[in-house]
């Protein structure tokens, strides 16, 4: 079980990036659609590829296209086959 499904948008976005980067799969798996576009850019850019490839596709079809593009190249490979088609043309131009 995650606390992160209790947290508000509001105290997801005021997340150190610190702290983004020490969320276990676990914890990324508990974020509502909501919470994860509440991410930063910041916070994004600080996932890892475990905790990107964590995501059900849902959760990446969520992801807003500039929180896409401030990942990684790191942890754009955690994107998987099963999350690849639920990216939208904006979000991989």
């Amino acid at each position: 079980m995650s606390i992160i499904s209790n947290l508000t948008t509001a105290q997801i976005a005021a997340l150190s990036t610190e702290a983004i980067a020490g969320l276990t799969t676990v914890d990324m798996q508990a974020f509502s659609t909501a919470q994860l576009s509440a991410l930063t850019t910041a916070q994004s850019a600080a996932l890892t590829s475990a905790q990107v490839g964590a995501l059900s596709s849902t959760q990446i079809a969520a992801m807003e296209t500039a929180d896409l593009a401030a990942l990684t190249t790191a942890a754009i490979k955690g994107i998987g086959s099963a999350q690849a088609p639920a990216l939208t043309t904006a979000q991989v131009a």
